[in-house]
C-alpha cells in the first residue's frame, strides 16, 4: 500500500503537467442584461477613453462600429443585424492596419478619399494617420501602409480627435480636429473630389474651448433636427457633451449654440441659389448663444448620414 502511495505521489504531477488546457476567447459567452437592455459582446472586455465611430464598412445597409481607445489599435464590431435593429458582434481588437502611427491612442473616422467607392480611414492621435482601403465596398482591406497626413504647406496635420464632414457643400471631406487643449482646428479641403488637399484655415475654430488646457475636444457632426444641415456635438474629457453647435451652411452666417463662455465667430460661407460657395474673406460675424451643460441624461444623436463618397487624397 505504501508503495502504491509513493508511486501516485511521484507520477501524478507528471500526468497533470502533461495535460493540455486550451482556452478560447468567447466575447458572446452568455448574455448580460442591464435594466432590461441586453448588452452587445458583454465579455469582450472594457476600454479606456473610448472613441466610437459608425460606418457601413461592408456596404450591407447597416452601420458597423469601430472603437478607438487608449491604445493605438482600433477595435471593430461587425453589425450582423439590420439598420433598424443592430446587433454588434465583436470582430477584432486590432483591425488590419488601423493603428495610429503616434502609437498612443486611436480615434478613427472614415471617408472615401480616393473615389473608389469604399471608405478609407483617418486616425487621430496627436497627429493624424491615413490608412487606405485596398478592398472594395463589400470586402474592406486595411492592410495598406499607414501614412502621416500632411497639409498643403507640408506640415503635419495635428488632431487628437478627427471628424470628416463636407462642411462647405463642395462634395469633398473637410477635416475638423479636436485637440487635447480643448479647442478645434479647421482644415478646409481645397482640393478636388479626386485629390484632397487640406489647408489649415483656422487653428482655433469658432473660438470654442471645452475645458481649458485639457478639455480633449472630440467633435462629431449630424443633422440632429432633420433640417438638411450639420449640427455639431463636442465630447470632452469629463464625459459631458457640449450642447448643440448649429452650423447652418444654407445661410449667410454661422449660428453657434454652445455651452461655456460667449464667443464671437465669423462665417466663411454664403448661399448662391442652392449651393454654398467659399469666400476668401470673412463676411459676417455672429455672437454665440449659450446653452449650459447639464448632467441630465441626453438622447444620443443618430450616426450621421454621410454625403456621397466622392473625395480623393
Amino acid at each position: 500500500m505504501r508503495i502504491i502511495i509513493l508511486i501516485l505521489i511521484f507520477f501524478l504531477p507528471l500526468t497533470l503537467s502533461a495535460q493540455e488546457f486550451n482556452f478560447q476567447f468567447e466575447p458572446e459567452a452568455f448574455p448580460v442584461e442591464i435594466d432590461g437592455w441586453q448588452t452587445f459582446s458583454p465579455w469582450a472586455g472594457g476600454y479606456s477613453e473610448t472613441a466610437p465611430d459608425f460606418c457601413d464598412i461592408d456596404a450591407d445597409g447597416d452601420l458597423d462600429l469601430f472603437m478607438g481607445r487608449f491604445n493605438p489599435n482600433v477595435c471593430h464590431y461587425r453589425n450582423v443585424g439590420t439598420a433598424n435593429s443592430p446587433d454588434f458582434i465583436f470582430y477584432s481588437f486590432a483591425y488590419d492596419s488601423l493603428i495610429s502611427l503616434a502609437d498612443y491612442m486611436s480615434n478613427p473616422d472614415f471617408w472615401d478619399f480616393d473615389s473608389d467607392n469604399d471608405y478609407d480611414a483617418l486616425i487621430g492621435d496627436g497627429y493624424v494617420t491615413y490608412v487606405e482601403n485596398l478592398g472594395d465596398q463589400a470586402n474592406p482591406d486595411f492592410t495598406s501602409t499607414r501614412d502621416t497626413l500632411f497639409d498643403i504647406d507640408g506640415s503635419i496635420v495635428f488632431g487628437r480627435h478627427v471628424s470628416i464632414v463636407d462642411i462647405d457643400a463642395d462634395l469633398d471631406g473637410d477635416l475638423i480636429c479636436g485637440e487635447y487643449q480643448g479647442h478645434l482646428q479647421f482644415y478646409r479641403n481645397v482640393g478636388t473630389p479626386d485629390s484632397s488637399a487640406f489647408y489649415l484655415e483656422d487653428d482655433n475654430w469658432l473660438g470654442i474651448n471645452v475645458g481649458g488646457n485639457n478639455g480633449n475636444a472630440d467633435p462629431d457632426f449630424v443633422d440632429i433636427d432633420n433640417d438638411h444641415d450639420y449640427d455639431l456635438f463636442i465630447g470632452e474629457r469629463y464625459g459631458k457633451i457640449w450642447s448643440l453647435l448649429h452650423y447652418l451652411i444654407h445661410c449667410d452666417s454661422l449660428i453657434a449654440i454652445i455651452a461655456g463662455e460667449s464667443t464671437t465667430h465669423t462665417s466663411y460661407l454664403s448661399l448662391r441659389g442652392s449651393k454654398a460657395t467659399k469666400q476668401s474673406r470673412p463676411k459676417t460675424s455672429e455672437t454665440a448663444t449659450l446653452l449650459p451643460p447639464t448632467d441630465a441624461a441626453q438622447t444620443s444623436p443618430s450616426p450621421r448620414t454621410r454625403p456621397p463618397r466622392t473625395t480623393g487624397i
